[in-house]
């Protein structure tokens, strides 16, 4: 209720949570009721799906804004604008709201709330930093979740059991796997996921993408940044939502087939030491490319860097 000086509505409110105590007993409860009253007054569906994203990371954990405000813009939380720094700054300012109600860095009642409410509709299955060996059930990959995170979980290097059916999950649209242990992810695993937008695999010893990942025709983020083990990466020709891609520091050695298809590419982060040279024709269209991190790998000559590759790239911060 910061900031709204209307009588109508603190006595409305005042009602409101009023009529929630009846039926409260003890303090924890009666805490976690004034937490939930906070955020049903949040109104705005968009905001209460931004806030309950954070719940996807450990407990007490100091979120780093950049990396939550790319999260809600690649799972289409944030209004499409006319260049990435206005998404940003639009991601910002839905920020300022959440952490003028403290809803931001996960403490824990706020924390049990979120995933309270994620219990349910929307569906979320939340298991970072626990320490996991073995894999989730298979149960729990059930067909109405929505979003995943198991991020921080260095022992687990099985994602999945390689002998069973790939999981069904066609309402799924974030799944993040970031600073686990996982070795290898089934060729057939993302078969049954058409609605993925964010797949975060950051700092993972995998070598190899399943080729399923061709077929993620909705995902707008790919992140493989320190999967210092990858070599493989499935051609992305028809990833035509893809928005972000982040390959930096992975043991590639050659750019991924199809890269020139990717007609809604924002950023690009392509920091390889692998990477010999950029094939002619990657950059060779106006895209709507705005941030591009290059350099960073051992050319065959001096040619193999030239501004001529990013002639058609316009607008565009590039970083060699």
């Amino acid at each position: 209720m910061k900031g709204i000086d209307d009588l109508y509505e603190w006595r409305n409110a005042l009602k409101e949570l009023s009529d929630r105590k009846k039926s409260v007993n003890g303090l924890e409860e009666e805490v976690f009721q004034q937490l939930r009253f906070s955020y049903d007054r949040l109104k705005d569906p968009k905001l209460q799906h931004c806030f309950l994203s954070c719940a996807l990371y450990p407990e007490d954990w100091g979120i780093e804004e950049r990396e939550l405000v790319r999260l809600w813009i690649a799972e289409g939380l944030v209004e499409e604008m006319d260049s990435r720094e206005a998404e940003f700054d639009r991601g910002r300012a839905i920020m300022n709201r959440l952490l003028n109600k403290s809803f931001v860095k996960m403490h824990d009642l706020v924390r049990d709330m979120a995933l309270h409410i994620t219990s349910a509709k929307p569906r979320f299955f939340v298991k970072v930093g626990m320490g996991l060996r073995e894999p989730p059930n298979v149960r729990e990959w059930s067909e109405d979740l929505e979003k995943v995170s198991l991020m921080r979980n260095w022992e687990l290097e099985f994602l999945y059991p390689l002998e069973m059916s790939p999981p069904k999950c066609p309402m799924l649209t974030t799944l993040l796997l970031c600073g686990t242990g996982i070795r290898s992810i089934p060729e057939g695993f993302f078969s049954h996921m058409d609605g993925l937008k964010v797949l975060d695999l950051t700092g993972n010893f995998i070598q190899r993408l399943p080729n399923s990942i061709s077929n993620l025709k909705n995902l707008t983020a790919l992140l493989l940044a320190v999967c210092s083990y990858l070599k493989y990466v499935p051609s992305l020709s028809n990833l035509r939502a893809l928005e972000g891609l982040d390959i930096r520091g992975t043991a590639i050695k050659e750019v991924p087939h199809g890269m020139q298809n990717l007609s809604s590419l924002k950023c690009l982060k392509l920091r390889c030491w692998n990477i010999d040279e950029i094939p002619n024709g990657i950059f060779s269209r106006p895209s709507c490319l705005q941030e591009l991190n290059v350099g960073g790998w051992n050319p065959k000559s001096d040619s193999s860097i030239n501004t001529r590759y990013f002639a058609p790239v316009i607008n565009c911060n590039i970083m060699v």
